[in-house]
């Protein structure tokens, strides 16, 4: 292996041990912007440090040293109305506000990829959320709030990966998919009267590293189609810690100890097949599916079990909180399809669209939870040029911005069937109405050596 590439790989470890993590992105919006503007499929497409996310044995196309370096934001945009039992409006603007997070998500990718030997490369890629958070999920067993179910709230990720040519245009590549969570933190209500919630406690996370593997199979044809068939493993965190939240100032024994256990940061396992090819040399079309398997996921709602022993042994007088319990998700495995269209004005200038469809996993909501979630279509569009060097393709760098429409979602539930002390019901929100946009943009730039 050449020093330069030593040189890189070290750089790059370097730089993502002093960057605060925050959130996980790539299942939503991709590595790197050409993927992106194309709606991400792009599992028969990646050919560089990229592949080690996509498809791992497309690596075999990176047979010199290939840099990647890019930035890329997020903004969200929610509208949530809420109905309450006696058909009054229940919706609180500065909480949805403050709840969803709608501060930019900002993102660092960095990859490297090259050849070994003959016939083995590799590819090493990194995503370093700088902060943010990713698209949200609503929930809501006692009120209105958010949680990250797909994508995890704090982390980073890393991918590295192999591939061996099995033949002339066919490769085959495994690695895998570090996601880490160094400093995780879950702010959870904690009733302080039956009905009221006036307080919050804040928990934080362990450093925790979940590994899951990707392993791709890759083949070129004929300079005009290739394919792609790629299977990534599920990965999740586990969260369990017990706190104590002091509910009578003054009094040592006024306190509750709270004990919370979650899964988060939840990545179903998934295999995609892809399909790329030019028509001529102006026009690229790709199209790929991909199974995900949600059912297996155990359940969004974290549970908080509640311990007031200590008021109880000193007879200090309290309404203990009637807290419903929280079913099991019941979530379902969905397929997702993706288009994209790739123009080129000549060797030096691109332009790109892309469409997806993602169905939402979630079931209907009948009872005491509310999650909110729908199908959405995915929009996409970018340009990328090539400049430099002595065939024009030293540097390339492509420019991205992807819209997530998440289609309107109601949920009504019959106000003569609410009952405050069913647990088959929904007490607190028995009609809701959710619309949403994830806008996303990146800049990416690859310096071929």
């Amino acid at each position: 292996m050449p020093k330069a590439v030593f040189y890189i790989l070290a750089l790059i470890l370097f730089l993502g041990i002093p960057v605060a993590a925050s959130a996980n992105q790539l299942d939503l919006f991709g590595f790197n912007s050409r993927a992106t503007s194309l709606a991400n499929a792009y599992a028969s497409l990646a050919d560089g440090p990229e592949a080690a996310f996509y498809n791992p044995g497309a690596l075999i196309e990176s047979r010199n040293v290939r840099v990647l370096a890019g930035y890329s934001f997020s903004v969200p945009s929610l509208t949530l109305d809420v109905t309450e039992r006696n058909g009054g409006d229940k919706s609180d603007p500065d909480e949805v506000r403050d709840a969803r997070g709608a501060e930019a998500g900002q993102w660092l990718n960095l990859g490297v990829s090259g050849g070994i030997k003959d016939r083995v490369y590799f590819g090493l890629a990194m995503q370093l959320p700088v902060d943010g958070a990713s698209r949200r999920k609503i929930l809501s067993p006692d009120r209105p709030y958010f949680l990250d179910y797909d994508t995890g709230i704090f982390g980073m990720s890393l991918m590295p990966a192999m591939a061996v040519q099995l033949a002339p245009n066919f490769g085959l590549g495994a690695g895998a998919r570090v996601t880490i969570d160094p400093w995780g933190q879950r702010w959870t209500d904690v009733p302080t009267a039956e009905g009221a919630y006036e307080t919050n406690t804040l928990a934080e996370s362990e450093l925790s590293a979940q590994v899951s593997p990707i392993v791709g199979f890759y083949a070129r044809s004929h300079e005009f189609l290739r394919f792609g068939l790629t299977y990534k493993g599920q990965s999740q965190s586990y969260f369990h810690k017990t706190d104590r939240q002091q509910l009578i100032p003054g009094d040592p024994n006024g306190f509750v100890e709270i004990e919370y256990e979650a899964w988060y940061n939840y990545i179903p396992r998934s295999v995609t097949v892809s399909i790329a090819g030019e028509p001529d040399e102006h026009v690229l079309i790709t199209g790929e599916m991909s199974w995900q398997g949600w059912s297996t996921y155990k359940s969004p709602f974290p549970k908080v079990r509640l311990d007031f022993k200590a008021m109880s042994e000193n007879d200090i007088d309290y309404a203990r909180p009637n807290v419903l319990e929280r079913p099991s998700a019941d979530f379902d495995d969905v397929f997702v399809t993706r288009f994209g269209v790739e123009a080129r004005v000549n060797k030096h200038l691109a332009f790109r669209l892309g469409y997806a469809f993602e169905p939402s996993p979630v079931p209907d909501q009948d009872g005491t939870t509310t999650i909110i979630d729908s199908a959405t279509h995915v929009l996409a569009f970018g340009a990328g040029g090539n400049f430099g060097g002595k065939f024009g393709e030293l540097v390339q760098i492509d420019f991205s911005v992807m819209d997530h429409i998440m289609t309107t979602v109601e949920y009504d539930k019959d106000a003569d069937d609410m009952d405050e002390n069913d647990p088959e019901s929904n007490p607190a929100w028995p009609s809701a109405e959710a619309r949403a946009h994830y806008i996303y943009s990146g800049m990416t730039a690859t310096i071929h050596f």
